[in-house]
């Protein structure tokens, strides 16, 4: 993706958002921008917590094939029941504990993902590279547990993301 693609997507991104537009369709314009330009996501999610007293988080979806599936959905409680389990097998858990901003994995080149339930069903959906990112915000900026955003990207081309095409999706990117 060429510079003035990526400067056209952010202010895209930030008028959008100053515009009050739906978090949902923030995603969907910056996933299919990103697809125009090169990038080849096929699907993303992006989470964030609320200050709500029932709901724990919003989690935003979005999928290149299938409009069914770009859906917004609010989530209890992580730390009970079936949510606790698939928290504590997820990567975002895994790079809180581990102080890490950043997690991918291909099947084909990292081993076993079984312990990540989220890529047990991406790659059993033919995804071939997972990349997910975590990003913290300042200690003035948090409110409660409230005290970041999380976001994940697949692809289903052969041989997963190209480096480019990450540091397109997080320009902070630290490993690979």
């Amino acid at each position: 993706m060429e510079q003035h693609q990526l400067d056209g997507i952010v202010a895209w991104l930030t008028k959008a958002g100053l515009d009050g537009v739906a978090e949902e369709r923030l995603l969907a314009g910056m996933c299919q921008r990103c697809c125009d330009g090169g990038v080849a996501v096929s699907r993303a999610l992006a989470l964030i917590d609320t200050l709500h007293p029932t709901w724990e988080g919003r989690a935003f979806r979005w999928h290149h094939d299938n409009a069914a599936e770009n859906v917004t959905v609010a989530y209890g409680p992580t730390n009970q029941g079936e949510r606790a389990d698939a928290w504590q097998r997820s990567p975002f858990r895994q790079m809180l504990d581990s102080g890490s901003n950043e997690f991918r994995r291909r099947p084909d080149a990292d081993g076993d993902v079984g312990s990540y339930a989220p890529l047990v069903k991406a790659f059993g959906g033919g995804q071939t590279d997972y990349f997910a990112m975590v990003r913290r915000f300042a200690p003035a900026g948090s409110i409660g547990q409230m005290d970041c955003s999380y976001a994940q990207w697949t692809t289903e081309r052969a041989g997963g993301f190209l480096a480019r095409e990450l540091f397109t999706l997080d320009p902070e990117l630290t490993t690979q």
